[in-house]
């Protein structure tokens, strides 16, 4: 027998339950009737295992990463559908619509969604197309596939750009505007001092995720899919993700993992996972109890200026006088332990391009290994301009020769050598697009870098 106080609580619920029912519409295409918690994913993530390109996933298997909800629930509830690289995107969904089973997705049978205060009601068509706010970057490990990349990173590029299309494609499909925000430069000090901690452990354990120059890469590939990408160079992106979302058409929100956004103040409508059922993007917004982040940080709405804005440098690296005289570069690979950073080995080259650009001197940083002490220590020297190698900028087969050269022979097994061709190659269409002040794209210039052959230490 209920008590009174327990069978109110009960009828609060269940009339809580059928206003959301009724209120529950598309946004622009999308369906908003899936509200997760990053939470969830967080949790199903947690349990999880990877998949290697060409690995299909069972029923009963479960990948890293977030998913959406089934618009067509299974025997046992709502179904989790965990997209990842070379995997949801480059792969359809039954056409019969009472058997909807994705071919490569794992499904992972949820309890039903919390509630969301960022659910709202279809907004006005004139507002159409709704503008989706993508934290780019965060969403990489989605279209990058690391397995693949391991064995052959040149050839991972193509898949990217075919999973990037897809998805583009079907927010196109959805009635949805896509913008991609790509931080610069900008970071505060506690993000730049995580940063070099996570440098340091690349070092230290001989093992960089992400190739060399894969942001310039997928900022290239998300522009060729028409997604316009905007790369902030004097505000932290996250802030101008917010802004772009909180001032944008009703319907906006923002697309990212990162419970950060959950602190700004007016809030902004987030999604924290996505996939493509039936060739249309499908989001799912994020509860507000997914995370206990307070709401202490104010939207700076000037920020909405980049709404008109784009590239804010061309995504070029290699301007001190847009960066306060400071270049500061990472890890180059995992091989700096054991063969040195290229970063510190290209410096002539970065000489050259800065007399090319016209700049005078600019203080560089980046890490060494250190046999003595067994640390990472972090460099930090002046460089003057120099045009002494001017004339190989010009010609991107000679800037890799040179690296090759200086950077002697491979060491280590093999997807190493394959990372360290890949990467010497990377920094070569970065120095010859930063020369040719843009006009030469990092993408273009790599795949040029793959028909002659520059790669796999021949």
């Amino acid at each position: 027998m209920l008590t009174q106080h327990e069978l109110g609580k009960k009828h609060a619920k269940a009339a809580a339950r059928a206003v959301r029912e009724k209120n529950a519409a598309p946004i622009g295409g999308v369906d908003c009737t899936a509200h997760l918690g990053a939470n969830v994913g967080m949790e199903a993530g947690a349990k999880g295992k990877g998949l290697e390109e060409g690995v299909t996933a069972s029923d009963e298997e479960q990948t890293d990463g977030p998913g959406i909800i089934d618009p067509f629930p299974g025997k046992n509830g709502p179904i989790w559908r965990v997209p990842h690289a070379g995997c949801l995107l480059s792969k359809g969904v039954s056409e019969k619509e009472d058997s909807p089973k994705e071919v490569g997705t794992a499904s992972i049978p949820l309890q039903a969604p919390p509630n969301s205060i960022n659910h709202r009601s279809t907004p006005d068509p004139a507002s159409k197309p709704t503008t989706i706010v993508m934290d780019a970057l965060n969403w990489l490990d989605k279209f990058w596939n690391l397995f693949s990349a391991r064995r052959d990173p040149w050839r991972e590029l193509g898949a990217m750009e075919e999973r990037v299309m897809s998805f583009a494609k079907a927010a196109r499909a959805s009635g949805l505007a896509l913008v991609a925000v790509i931080d610069a430069a900008t970071k505060t000090a506690e993000a730049q001092a995580k940063w070099r901690l996570r440098r340091n452990k690349e070092i230290r354990q001989e093992d960089k995720h992400m190739v060399l120059g894969i942001d310039g890469f997928f900022s290239d590939v998300l522009e060729t899919a028409g997604i316009r990408v905007i790369r902030p160079l004097d505000a932290d992106a996250d802030d101008v993700i917010a802004a772009l979302a909180a001032a944008g058409a009703p319907g906006s929100c923002v697309l990212s993992k990162d419970s950060d956004f959950f602190r700004y103040i007016p809030r902004v409508r987030v999604c924290n996972n996505w996939g493509i059922v039936h060739g249309k993007l499908r989001l799912a917004f994020a509860a507000p109890g997914s995370t206990s982040r307070a709401h202490t940080r104010e939207i700076d709405f000037t920020l909405a200026k980049w709404a008109g804005q784009s590239v804010g440098d061309g995504g070029c690296k290699l301007n001190p006088s847009l960066r306060g005289g400071e270049i500061c570069r990472g890890t180059s690979s995992s091989s700096d332990k054991r063969m040195g950073n290229l970063h510190g080995i290209t410096r002539p080259l970065r000489a050259a391009v800065y007399a090319r650009l016209g700049e005078r001197s600019a203080v560089e940083k980046w890490p060494e290994w250190d046999e003595t002490s067994g640390i990472v220590l972090w460099q930090e020297r002046e460089l003057e301009a120099d045009a002494s190698l001017d004339g190989l900028l010009d010609d991107p087969g000679k800037v890799v020769a040179w690296i090759e050269e200086q950077d002697g022979s491979f060491v280590g097994e093999r997807w190493r050598k394959v990372e360290r061709a890949f990467n010497r190659c990377a920094i070569a269409a970065e120095l010859c697009s930063a020369a040719s002040r843009g006009s030469k794209r990092p993408l273009e210039l790599q795949r040029l870098f793959t028909e002659r052959k520059f790669c796999i230490g021949q």
